[in-house]
Order: structure tokens, then sequence, then C-alpha cells
């Protein structure tokens, strides 16, 4: 019997340096998710309130044309009919502001929201 205990012991303190090192890669390999995670979330754009607009402004700002060099056809859109859009290729788009890290919706006063389709 005490034999059993002693090689019950011996394995038992094996299995917890086996696995206290196993603990240690793990807790290095979280810091390194968690790293990439704050990074990540740095980088992603954070949605602000949307930005209401005229019927002129895209083609005042420059947005249209911006979004033409880019292969974007834009029109406006019932917000009841952007899921539909959606499956038809359309996009919902955004104004993005690189300083803050966000993008912003643009719509119109009665509702609309300006989408674009590539191509």
């Amino acid at each position: 019997m005490i034999e059993f205990a002693g090689l019950a012991y011996a394995l038992a303190k094996e299995a917890y340096e086996y696995f206290k090192d196993g603990r240690e890669v793990f807790d290095e390999l979280k810091g390194a998710a968690d790293a990439v995670k704050d990074v990540k979330e740095h980088f992603q754009l954070k949605d602000a309130d949307p930005k209401l607009v005229d019927l002129q402004w895209p083609q005042k700002s420059g947005f249209m044309k911006r979004a033409e060099a880019d292969g974007y056809t834009i029109a406006w859109s019932r917000p009841d009919k952007v899921a539909s859009r959606e499956i038809d290729g359309y996009e919902v788009m955004y104004e993005i502001d690189e300083n803050e890290r966000t993008r912003r919706k643009l719509m119109l006063r009665d509702g609309l929201v300006l989408i674009g389709r590539k191509g």
C-alpha cells in the first residue's frame, strides 16, 4: 500500500510539473492574444452618430468623386429598403474620420440613407 501511495505521489508530481509548464506557455500565448486583440480594437472603426446631410452634400464635399474613383455608384435609399438593397450588392456608405477612428452613416433629414454598389 505504501508503494502504491509513493507511485501515486510520483505521478501526481510529474503531472504537476508537466501542466505547470503548460500553464506558463498558455499564459504567454494568452498575453500575445490579448496584445493582438488590443491592436485590432485600436484600428477598428467605431460607429458614431449618423451625419445629417442634404442632397447636394455628396457632390459638394467630394464624397461622390471619391466613391466613383473607388468604383462605387451611390444612391439614396429608405431605411426599410436597405436590407433588400444589400442583397442586390449595395452597401451603406460611411464617412470615415481617421483621426477619431470613427465612421458615420450619411442620412438625409427625412431618413434616407446613402448607399453604394461597386461596379
